[in-house]
């Protein structure tokens, strides 16, 4: 019984941290700017590649940690 808590409490931690990162991700997207960069450094080079590239790691990390969260949750054990 002791393992199948803490499955869930790890669950629980990784899909709000899914959560808030793919929300994050949606104010980006929207706004066109890294939350996480304050300089803004990233989004006004010439060349946005930099930019593109977070925003898709950070999608898939977010989704990821929803996806572990979910299923440690809904696990069986």
């Amino acid at each position: 019984m002791g393992l199948r808590k803490k499955n869930i409490i790890i669950g629980i931690i990784a899909l709000l941290l899914g959560l808030l990162s793919l929300m994050m991700f949606g104010f980006e997207v929207r706004d066109g700017v890294l939350q996480g960069s304050r300089s803004r450094g990233m989004t006004q080079a010439n060349n946005p590649i930099g930019f593109y590239v977070s925003i898709v790691c950070e999608c898939l990390v977010g989704l990821a940690l929803s996806a572990f969260g979910v299923y440690s949750i809904r696990r069986k054990d």
